[in-house]
């Protein structure tokens, strides 16, 4: 079945409708149509903040993968399109939830600001964690520059985690950098970090030290967007 986009302006749901045979697109509806996507709706809807039920929530992912596609004709497809799909949801769902009149009564400017370690710790409680994650997808950074932030901000909130089988730099490191070494890892920058023979040549060490700035100023506009300090 081919996968109609609609005309620039016009919901998808309109009878008017162009062919775009962009593989990307052919495997998000396939994704969209499936039963893990009602799952990812409904839980997500679950919040009653939100204001979209299920169905609604699919439409508007769907409409916003067709604008991106077509801003980007070139895009390339990810490597778990249903992963990808998943996320664009979550962020469509976090942008209504900002729009929300609870969630803007609980930015205020003059909130005290709440203290994280540099560049930021998930809270253990609260809405702050909400924000951080919601902040970090919504950036427009890089696809793996975001997933590398998420784990990176996940790692830092539950230290106990036993991280002895993935990639660690040397003893001595920044806590920081090292927790970046596990984030990237998660994140599928395999690239970036020593491959099975341990070795470390200075091309990864280049690719890493550029994700891992990239990270690093991506966590910091976060923090100063939520207004929070850094010690």
């Amino acid at each position: 079945m081919p996968i109609r986009a609609p005309a620039e302006g016009v919901p998808l749901s309109a009878t008017s409708v162009i062919e775009v045979p962009h593989p990307l697109l052919t495997e998000a509806e396939a994704w969209l149509r499936s039963a893990d996507a009602y799952r990812c709706a409904r839980r997500h809807s679950g919040n009653a903040d939100l204001g979209l039920n299920p169905d609604e929530l699919v439409a508007e992912t769907r409409d916003r993968l067709w604008r991106y596609v077509r801003r980007n004709p070139d895009a390339a497809v990810p490597e778990s399109v249903a992963a990808y799909c998943a996320r664009t949801m979550r962020n469509v769902a976090v942008d209504h939830l900002r729009r929300s009149p609870i969630n803007r009564r609980s930015v205020d400017p003059d909130r005290r600001p709440e203290p994280v370690a540099p560049p930021l710790v998930e809270p253990g409680g609260g809405d702050l964690g909400d924000r951080v994650r919601g902040l970090i997808e919504t950036s427009g950074a890089e696809p793996a520059v975001v997933a590398a932030a998420l784990a990176y901000v996940t790692l830092a909130g539950h230290p106990d985690v036993d991280l002895g089988a993935l990639p660690a730099p040397r003893a001595g490191a920044h806590e920081h950098d090292a927790r970046l070494w596990p984030a990237l890892w998660v994140a599928g920058e395999r690239s970036c970090l020593p491959g099975a023979d341990r070795l470390d040549g200075v091309a990864t060490r280049r690719r890493r030290s550029r994700r891992m700035r990239a990270v690093k100023d991506l966590l910091g506009d976060t923090a100063r967007a939520l207004g929070v300090r850094t010690r």
